[in-house]
């Protein structure tokens, strides 16, 4: 599916390292930050700052992901808090998670049966990634053969495209991030063409790596055109076979009447 080129202007350079806050009453702040996203280690560890006058009992989460629009929650998962310097650390284990773009979803329980669930003024979830890639996978010659191709990984992402993001913009942490998620999306879009329902969700999150993808090009100075190339060139890579092609088409038209609006940085990209 072929988009309008998507420009936004966003002051400010976000990262996983940044903390956000989470207000769950006027008077209670607690506040968390990624420490190793995107996670090539067993766990993925984050920073918590708690207020002292919170006395913590419970700490419970669940992880969605990396298919939202069509994950269902797991049940919560009761775990503890280590003590990190003046602050806490959480660790969850990621060995039994593929390759994606997660969301950490956190509830704190005091001593006072009063609960704390993380939400920011903008998500209501901590982004995290896996991405244990040290070797990308080779293509085959049978790449083409399918829809929707070879992921031998089974990240979401077709192994040529894979490599080539991972050949050509490494080097670039959050340009490399934002074209995975594009990639995945629309690997998505062509995947669950047939749903319409599945579809029009699939082309939002299309719509929103695109929209990831413009925002942190411009942040960092990349030219229009640039950017337009980097976008239009996964878009190419996903409509290179005539099947793909009617994929697209079809998912174009079942977005037809939909709409989407422009997001900033923090929202539209998942880490």
């Amino acid at each position: 599916m072929h988009f309008l080129y998507l420009c936004l202007i966003v002051s400010g350079l976000m990262t996983t390292a940044v903390w956000a806050e989470s207000k769950s009453s006027p008077s209670i702040v607690f506040s968390i930050k990624t420490l190793n996203s995107p996670v090539s280690e067993k766990q993925a560890r984050f920073e918590i700052k708690i207020p002292k006058e919170i006395s913590i009992d419970k700490v419970s989460y669940f992880i969605l992901g990396p298919d939202f629009i069509k994950y269902k929650p797991e049940k919560p998962k009761e775990t503890t808090l280590i003590p990190l310097n003046q602050n806490y650390e959480l660790r969850i284990p990621v060995t039994a998670l593929k390759d994606g773009f997660y969301q950490l979803h956190l509830k704190l329980i005091d001593k006072k049966k009063k609960e704390h669930e993380y939400k920011a003024n903008i998500k209501n979830h901590i982004p995290f990634v896996v991405d244990r890639t040290g070797n990308p996978p080779t293509p085959t010659p049978n790449q083409n053969l399918t829809l929707l191709g070879i992921d031998s990984d089974d990240d979401g992402i077709r192994d040529d495209v894979q490599l080539w993001i991972e050949n050509n913009h490494k080097s670039d942490p959050e340009v490399y991030l934002a074209l995975k998620q594009l990639a995945y999306a629309s690997q998505q879009e062509i995947k669950h063409k047939d749903i319409k329902d599945l579809s029009i969700a699939a082309s939002i999150e299309a719509l929103k790596a695109a929209n990831c993808l413009s925002a942190v090009g411009e942040i960092k100075g990349v030219p229009i055109q640039a950017r337009r190339e980097l976008e239009n060139t996964v878009h190419a890579m996903h409509e290179n076979t005539k099947e793909r092609i009617q994929a697209s088409f079809k998912a174009s038209e079942n977005f037809s009447g939909s709409s989407y609006r422009l997001l900033p940085k923090e929202e539209a990209c998942n880490f």
